[in-house]
C-alpha cells in the first residue's frame, strides 16, 4: 500500500500565489507518495531559511520563489501524468551513464560525444526545461518550436547580462542535449537555490547527512523523470530537430 504524504501548507501556499499559468496544478487535495518527502523537506526547509534572509532583496526573493514554483509544478506535473499512465513506470532505463568531474574538464564536451550516439537517450535542453510540454499541449509541434524559441533567446539573454565569454565555455542551446542537473535540481539535489541566500548552513547541514533512504527518494524522482521522458518521445511521434 502506497503511504501518502501531503504537500506542506508552506509549499502549498507558494503555489497558490503563483501567476496564473496554463495547465496550473490545483494542490488543495494533492496528496504525493512518500519518496517525495525529502525533496518536499528540502523546499520548505530553503524556503524558510530564505525568509530569514535579511540580505536577500525584494527581486532575489521573487526569484526564488518563482524557481520553486515552477519546480514543483513540473513534479507535480509528471507525478499525475504517471499517475494516468502507470505504463511508464515500466520503462527501462538501460545502462544509465553518470559522467562527474571538476569544472571546465571536458565533462561537457564529453557529454556532447556520447549524446552524438543514436544507442543513447540524451534530452534536449528545452524538454530538460518544460517537461510538461508533452502532457499539455494541444499544438506539441508548434509549442515545441515556442518552447525552443523562449529557451534560446532564455539563454540569450543570460550571455548578454555579462556573461558572454561564458559562451565559449559552455555553450547553451535549446535544441542541444543539456546535462541532467535540471532534473536533479527539480528532485532537490540543486546546486543553485541554496547558495541564494546568507543563512544557509541548515540546509548544507541538512543535505550533508541525508540517509542513503532519503538519497535513494532523489534518485527514485530522477529515474521517474527519465521514464517520463521516454514514455513521451516514443508516444508523441514529434520531429524534434
Amino acid at each position: 500500500k502506497t503511504k501518502l504524504i501531503m504537500v506542506p501548507s508552506a509549499i502549498d501556499e507558494s503555489l497558490k500565489v503563483r501567476e496564473q499559468l496554463e495547465g496550473e496544478v490545483d494542490t488543495s487535495s494533492l496528496a504525493l507518495p512518500d519518496q517525495y518527502s525529502t525533496t518536499i523537506e528540502g523546499y520548505e526547509l530553503v524556503q524558510k531559511l530564505w525568509e530569514k534572509d535579511c540580505q536577500l532583496t525584494k527581486e532575489g526573493r521573487e526569484y526564488c520563489q518563482k524557481e520553486i514554483r515552477n519546480n514543483l509544478r513540473n513534479l507535480i506535473g509528471i507525478y499525475q501524468h504517471i499517475v494516468d499512465n502507470p505504463e511508464i513506470n515500466d520503462i527501462e532505463i538501460k545502462h544509465p551513464v553518470f559522467i562527474v568531474s571538476w569544472l571546465r574538464t571536458g565533462s561537457t564536451l564529453l557529454h556532447n560525444l556520447v549524446a552524438v550516439d543514436p544507442r543513447n537517450n540524451a534530452p534536449y535542453l528545452w524538454e530538460l526545461l518544460n517537461p510538461l510540454l508533452y502532457s499539455c499541449s494541444t499544438n506539441l509541434k508548434e509549442d515545441i518550436r515556442g518552447k525552443k524559441a523562449l529557451a534560446h533567446q532564455e539563454m540569450e539573454d543570460f550571455y548578454n547580462s555579462g556573461f558572454e565569454d561564458f559562451r565559449c565555455i559552455h555553450e547553451l542551446r535549446a535544441e542541444y542535449p543539456d546535462e541532467c542537473c535540471h532534473i536533479f535540481e527539480r528532485c532537490f539535489a540543486s546546486r543553485h537555490l541554496p547558495i541564494m541566500g546568507q543563512c544557509m548552513q541548515q540546509y548544507t547541514d541538512w543535505f550533508v547527512n541525508l540517509t542513503p533512504n532519503q538519497i535513494n527518494n532523489i534518485y527514485s524522482l530522477y529515474k521517474s523523470e527519465l521514464q517520463y521522458l521516454t514514455y513521451c518521445k516514443r508516444i508523441y511521434d514529434v520531429d524534434y530537430e
